[in-house]
């Protein structure tokens, strides 16, 4: 099975699992009451059951103790800068979802003789554990250029320091060169397919929870009461006369 669905079976297992304890104590609850005292779940036996089942799965996918946890998401940074930098950036461990390496893209729209320098320092822990130096260098004629690059970072939560320089003709220049920057750590392609299954997963939970909590709101038993127990006497009385009365006749 792939991980979308060892992640579906086993949030529909633990939230059944605790669906079914919940529904021996709605059964139990109700055969220790008698008719006419009984509360809400004792009447409705599948309501506390369905409550517990659609909280519990909640609660498992909040909390992350399934396979697909361990995707976060599209893990990207993009920016337009026009000065130096600071942001923070995950790397995400590299194992069935994410790939080893992080990529790193700067391109800008460069003039003949311009050319951009751009160090990336990564921080862990306020200690540099890597510097990437990025260079755009500008074509013949004016035109839009791109450098791409690749770094190999242990997972954690870095601080980035960007420090863009630009120069025109071996001269520094102190004007405002933009330049896009984009950060990311690629999502395994053997994944992308998980990712589609777990989509339509989390829609069976949503629309099934609703099924689940209607069912348990719809699907009960009323109380027998005994309507003997509310009559008067007098009418007790009447009743016997009229059997004496027509065994006489």
């Amino acid at each position: 099975m792939g991980v979308a669905l060892d992640s579906f079976v086993q949030v529909l297992t633990t939230a059944g699992f605790f669906a079914i304890i919940a529904l021996v104590w709605s059964a139990f609850s109700r055969l220790r009451s008698k008719p006419g005292t009984r509360g809400t779940f004792q009447r409705l036996p599948l309501l506390l059951p369905a409550i517990v089942f659609v909280i519990s799965l909640f609660l498992i996918l909040e909390l992350g103790f399934v396979p697909m946890s361990q995707y976060h998401g599209i893990n990207s940074y993009s920016s337009y800068i026009g000065s130096d930098s600071t942001f923070r950036f995950n790397v995400y461990t590299p194992d069935i979802v994410y790939e080893d390496e992080v990529q790193i893209r700067v391109d800008s729209y460069l003039q003949p003789g311009e050319y951009i320098i751009t160090v990336f320092d990564f921080c862990l822990d306020n200690i540099v554990v890597e510097s990437i130096l990025v260079n755009l260098t500008a074509l013949a004629t004016e035109s839009s250029v791109f450098t791409e690059k690749e770094v190999d970072l242990d997972p954690g939560s870095y601080v980035v320091l960007v420090n863009r320089t630009t120069y025109e003709y071996g001269e520094i220049q102190d004007g405002d060169q933009y330049c896009n920057l984009r950060l990311s750590q690629p999502i395994q392609s053997s994944f992308q397919p998980e990712i589609i299954d777990w989509s339509t997963y989390q829609f069976f939970f949503l629309v099934g929870s609703f099924f689940v909590l209607l069912g348990g709101f719809c699907i009960g038993w009323e109380d027998r009461r005994d309507t003997r127990v509310d009559r008067k006497p007098e009418d007790q009385y009447e009743d016997q006369e009229h059997v004496e009365y027509g065994k006489g006749c």
